[in-house]
């Protein structure tokens, strides 16, 4: 057995770290839990929703490969440029309706009908958990960027996700700046 070494100074400052990002978030975000996905999302219309939906041909596709999350996930892939472009890889979609167990079996009922042949069918049985990707300002909001942040209206969906895909968060680089300017570094 090798023997327990005491916290390191990278340790400490992880710590710190975490701290800090938990005073800057503020109380919305500072929980003894694990944070859920639920405060960075927005209260959209029904017809931006709609239009946010993973096809049908995507589903058909694609649905087993992809990181479905729900809005009580603690955790979501990165967002790459290729968001909404490409379906795998790129980032997370959101279960935007049913319960966990409901996925499951829709998703019992998908793989039935897709090793029977019905493709068309089988996508229809994964429709009522309304798959759908992020809003933009969704991934806005998960990187930190300030409410105020704000894509021109004249930008397309797929360009926003370009822009805001594969960027950094906004409020790790303006801690790791602080610290890395700052007379006080540990390690």
């Amino acid at each position: 057995m090798s023997p327990v070494a005491a916290p390191s100074q990278d340790a400490h400052a992880l710590t710190e770290f975490s701290q800090e990002m938990a005073v800057q978030q503020g109380p919305a975000h500072s929980s003894s839990i694990e944070p859920s996905l639920s405060p960075y999302l927005e209260n959209h219309s029904e017809s931006y929703l709609h239009s946010l939906l993973v096809p049908t041909h995507i589903l058909c596709k694609y649905a087993l490969a992809m990181d479905i999350v729900r809005p009580d996930s603690t955790h979501s892939c990165c967002f790459t440029r290729g968001y909404g472009n490409y379906a795998v890889g790129t980032g997370s979609v959101l279960q935007h309706c049913l319960a966990e167990d409901d996925m499951h079996s829709c998703f019992k009922i998908f793989k039935e009908k897709r090793e029977h042949g019905d493709t068309e069918s089988a996508a229809e049985a994964l429709l009522p958990l309304k798959l759908r990707y992020f809003s933009p300002r969704e991934v806005a909001n998960l990187m930190c960027f300030p409410q105020d942040f704000s894509i021109p209206a004249d930008v397309t969906l797929r360009q926003s996700y370009k822009v805001l895909g594969n960027s950094l968060n906004v409020l790790v680089v303006s801690i790791l700046l602080k610290y890395l300017l700052s007379d006080n570094r540990t390690f």
